[in-house]
C-alpha cells in the first residue's frame, strides 16, 4: 500500500462494479489528506468486509456515526449482481431482498460480523410489501424523541428506495408499481429498535438512490438538503432542499434547488453559451421567446470619443443583416468634469439635412450634447444617433447584437491604416432624427422586452425564480453573493449569472450591483 503524506484523511467505503469477479464486497480507501484526486486503496486494495448472509452480495455501502455511543456503523444494500441469481432489474426491484446488512465497530479497524435489518416489518410485527430495499442512507437526529424517552432521545432517521405493492399483493404482479423513497428510524440498526415510518419521496415515478446533508445557519437552525436521482421525468440528479426542524414528516415544505445535476458538467473556463447549451432550463422562461441568450453587458471607458453611430430594429436588422437590432442602456460609473455624450437630436431635421451634415461634417452641430454625472442612466432604443465622448466610464447593459451603423468617425483609421467603415445609407434609413424620447420606467433604471434593470447599494437579497435568470454586475465596492447554500467574494468589475429557479440570493458588503433579469 503506498502510504499517505499526512497524517489524517477521509475515509470512503464503497464496493466494485466488477462482470468478471465476485467483488460485490466491502473495500475502503483513504484520501491523500485533503487532497480529493489522490485516494489509497487500504488493505492491500482487497476487499474489508463481505457478507455471507442473504444474496452474499453487497453495494450502496453508507457509513455513519452514533454520536452518543461512538458506534460506527456500515449499512449496505443486499444484492447480488454479478454471479448471483441473474434476474435482472426488473426482477430485482419486484422480488428483491427488502433486508440492509449491517456492520458495526468502535474503532473503524474491528468490525462485527455483518446481521440483517429487514425494513419491511411493521411496528406489529407483519411485513408491507416491498420489491426491494437499496440504497440506504441515515442522518442523525439527536431530538427525535421526546424529553423523557426511556431510551434516549437520538436516533437514526434512516431513507432508503423501494417499490411498494398492496399488502393483498403478494406475487408482486403490479406492473404500475415505481420506486419511492421511504423512510424509518433506529437506535442502532437493530430489528428490535427499528421502526418504519413511510412514504419520503414520491415523484410519480421511479425515484432511488437519496442521498442527504445539513448545514448550520446563521441563525442556530440547520438546513437540510437531499439529492435524488429520478429515472422518470428527465429531470436527472436533483436537489431540493428545507428548514424544517422534522424534515422526515408528511408535508414537509421542500424547495427545489436544481436539476439535472451532473447532466452536463463543464469544466473550468466553460463558455456561457456552452453552460446554457448543457442547462437549457437555466435561463428561464421568459427567455423562451428568445433565438438567442437575450442580453449583454459590458464596461466602456471612453479615454477618447467613440463614434457616431445608431443600432437598426429588429425588423429592419433581420431583412438587412440577419440578425437581431440592438436596444441598450448605459449607466455613468464614472466621469471627468465636463463630460457629456451625444444623445439623439436637437430638434427634428429631415433625411436630406441629416445626409448633408454628415457629408459636410457639421452633424454634431444639431445632436443632443448631454452632460453627464456619476449615477445617470440614458436609455437608447434602436433608431437613436449616439456616442460616448472622451472621459466617462459606463455600465452598458443592451440587446444580444452587435450591429451597429457607423456615420461619423472623427477621421480615424483602423489596423489597416485606412478609415474605418461608414455606415451612411443604412444609417440614414434606421435613424430617428428627432430629440431622444422621455422614459418612465418607474423603480428601475431601464425596462424594456430584452432587460429590466436595477442599481442596488450596500447589502440586498433577491429571489431567481422560474423566469428568468439574473445577472449580477458589480460595479464598485467588494462583499459577497449567496445563493444555493454557496457563498463567494465579489468586487469590482465582476460579472455573475444566476441560473433561473436558482431561489433566493443575497449580496452583502460596501459594493454597488447593477441587477439584470428579462
Amino acid at each position: 500500500m503506498t502510504d499517505t503524506t499526512d497524517d489524517y484523511g477521509y475515509l470512503l467505503v464503497h464496493f466494485i462494479e466488477d462482470p468478471d469477479g465476485y467483488a460485490e464486497k466491502i473495500y475502503m480507501d483513504i484520501s491523500d489528506g485533503d487532497n480529493p484526486h489522490r485516494w489509497v486503496p487500504l488493505n492491500d486494495g482487497k476487499p474489508v468486509l463481505a457478507s455471507h448472509l442473504g444474496t452474499t452480495g453487497v453495494r450502496d455501502p453508507h457509513i455513519i456515526r452514533n454520536p452518543d455511543t461512538g458506534t460506527w456503523y456500515i449499512i449496505a444494500t443486499d444484492l447480488r449482481v454479478f454471479g448471483g441469481d441473474g434476474g435482472g432489474w426488473y426482477e430485482w426491484s419486484h422480488h428483491a431482498s427488502t433486508n440492509l446488512i449491517i456492520w458495526e465497530s468502535d474503532d473503524l479497524l474491528h468490525w462485527s460480523e455483518p446481521r440483517m435489518l429487514d425494513v419491511s416489518r411493521k411496528p406489529d410485527g407483519s411485513h408491507l410489501e416491498l420489491g426491494m430495499a437499496w440504497a440506504c442512507e441515515c442522518l442523525w437526529v439527536p431530538d427525535y424523541y421526546p424529553q423523557g424517552h426511556h431510551g434516549g432521545r437520538g436516533a437514526f432517521v434512516m431513507y432508503w428506495s423501494s417499490t411498494v405493492f398492496d399488502d393483498e399483493d403478494r406475487t408482486h404482479d403490479d406492473k404500475n408499481v415505481y420506486c419511492t423513497v421511504l423512510w424509518g428510524a433506529t437506535t442502532d440498526f437493530t430489528q428490535d429498535t427499528f421502526e418504519y415510518g413511510g412514504v419520503f419521496i414520491d415523484n410519480h415515478g421511479d425515484a432511488i438512490d437519496t442521498t442527504m446533508i445539513q448545514r448550520p445557519l446563521p441563525d442556530g437552525s440547520v438546513r437540510t438538503y437531499r439529492i435524488t436521482k429520478d429515472n422518470a421525468h428527465g429531470t436527472g440528479i436533483w436537489m431540493d432542499r428545507t428548514d424544517a426542524k422534522r424534515w422526515w414528516e408528511p408535508g414537509t415544505v421542500w424547495t427545489k434547488v436544481q436539476d439535472r445535476i451532473g447532466a452536463g458538467y463543464l469544466p473550468d473556463g466553460t463558455t456561457l453559451a456552452a453552460y446554457i447549451a448543457a442547462h437549457p432550463g437555466c435561463l428561464g422562461t421568459d427567455c423562451d421567446k428568445f433565438e438567442q441568450f437575450p442580453i449583454l453587458t459590458k464596461f466602456i471607458d471612453a479615454k477618447n470619443n467613440l463614434s457616431i453611430q445608431v443600432h437598426p430594429s429588429n425588423d429592419y436588422a433581420l431583412k438587412n443583416e440577419h440578425q437581431y437590432g440592438k436596444t441598450e442602456m448605459w449607466y455613468v460609473l464614472d466621469c471627468v468634469p465636463g463630460a457629456y455624450l451625444y444623445y439623439g437630436f436637437t430638434h427634428e431635421i429631415s433625411k436630406e439635412e441629416f445626409a448633408e451634415r454628415i457629408k459636410n461634417n457639421t452633424l454634431t452641430e444639431v445632436l443632443n450634447a448631454v452632460p453627464v454625472h456619476k449615477g445617470d442612466c440614458f436609455f437608447i432604443p434602436s433608431g437613436t444617433l449616439h456616442t460616448i465622448c472622451q472621459g466617462i466610464v459606463v455600465a452598458e447593459v443592451q440587446q444580444n447584437s452587435n450591429v451597429t451603423y457607423r456615420v461619423y468617425d472623427y477621421g480615424r483609421v483602423g489596423a489597416d491604416g485606412k478609415p474605418r467603415a461608414l455606415h451612411i445609407e443604412k444609417a440614414l434609413d434606421v435613424t430617428r432624427r428627432t430629440p431622444p424620447q422621455k422614459h418612465d420606467f418607474g423603480s428601475h433604471l431601464a425596462q424594456c422586452e430584452y432587460f429590466t434593470v436595477d442599481a442596488k447599494k450596500g447589502a440586498f437579497d433577491g429571489v431567481a425564480d422560474e423566469k428568468s435568470f439574473v445577472s449580477l454586475l458589480i460595479t464598485d465596492g467588494a462583499g459577497t453573493l449567496t445563493c444555493g447554500g454557496e457563498t463567494v467574494k465579489v468586487k469590482k468589475g465582476e460579472s455573475y449569472f444566476i441560473p433561473a429557479g436558482s431561489g433566493k440570493y443575497a449580496v452583502t458588503g460596501d459594493c454597488e450591483t447593477l441587477v439584470t433579469v428579462v
